[in-house]
This record gives C-alpha cells, structure tokens and sequence, in this order.
C-alpha cells in the first residue's frame, strides 16, 4: 500500500541553514576577537606602562612615538615635546634610570636615511629607530641588500647625534 499523504518538510531548510552558518561564523569572529586581545594585553600593558613612566620623568609632556628597543638591553624610547614645545628622546632602562637627549642636538630620521641611501645605494631600508649601543644612544639601522645567493640583511648603528658616523654593522647570515 502506498502512502497517500504528504511527505514531512526537511527538519533543516535552507534558511534555517543560513541562520546556523551566521550563528557560527559570528561565534568564531568573536572568540578569534577575545583571543587577538588575550595575547596582545601584555604588549600593551607593557607599552602603557612605558608611555606613563616616561611622561613621569617630566621631560616629555606627550609620547608621539614609542619603540622597545632590545640589543645589549632593553630599552623603551620615547619621542616627544616637552611643556615648552621642544622635543627629546628619552631612554628608559629597564633598572629604571633615564636618559634623555634634546631632539635638536641628534640628526633626525630622515636626514639619517637620506644620508644612509647615498652611501649604501640599492639597499632597502627595512626599519630605523633610536636604541641603545653599547651603553650609549644610537640609530639601529636594519635593512637588506641583494646579494649572489638572494638577499642579506644587516644592522647598521649610528652615533645619536648630528653626524650620524657608523659606529658598527653587523650582517645576518643568508638563509
């Protein structure tokens, strides 16, 4: 005997389909939020607290920029004016002592790449940023070069005033 009535609808339909698919992609998006921040917080808890004890030192009023520098110590360095408009670099170690350099005494970013392309032509310059070498302030200049086996990189330091002379320069091995 045949069945005369109707077949049952299909429990899933397309919209509810739909509806589960958003549930879940929304679920994800929200958990891979939760999980970005999770790793993130202590970076910038870390920077938060470096910005606060910065201004503290009563040299910069507001941080503009802020790098962590890590090579023989680590060091945060802050750029920023000060209560009269005039800018320095402070060099927070991590044994909680200052150094502080006026801005206008330190040749700038970019006259110090400028002065870098014309001495090392067809190099790409892959960061420049203020740190500590040796114990005493410097410009960390790493970038790579073509070379017969691909590319190399290399760190360049400069002295952290208005010659910008190379202190030291070290190359990466090629991989």
């Amino acid at each position: 005997m045949r069945a005369t009535e109707r077949k049952r609808r299909p429990f899933m339909t397309p919209a509810k389909w739909i509806w589960m698919v958003s549930a879940a992609l929304l679920t994800f998006l929200i958990w891979l939020g939760l999980y970005y921040r999770d790793i993130q917080l202590p970076h910038w808890s870390a920077e938060a607290e470096a910005k606060q004890r910065i201004v503290a030192t009563g040299e910069i009023s507001n941080v503009e920029r802020l790098n962590k520098h890590i090579w023989d110590e680590t060091v945060w360095v802050g750029f920023g004016a000060g209560e009269q408009d005039d800018y320095h670099y402070v060099f927070l170690r991590s044994d909680e002592t200052t150094l502080t350099v006026d801005a206008s005494d330190v040749l700038g970013e970019d006259e110090l790449k400028a002065q870098f392309r014309s001495s090392k032509p067809g190099t790409n310059i892959v960061r420049v940023q203020a740190g500590l070498f040796r114990g005493a302030p410097a410009w960390e200049i790493y970038y790579s070069a073509a070379s017969d086996g691909g590319v190399q990189y290399f760190y360049d330091f400069y002295t952290f005033d208005k010659d910008g002379k190379l202190i030291d320069s070290y190359r990466l091995p090629s991989s």
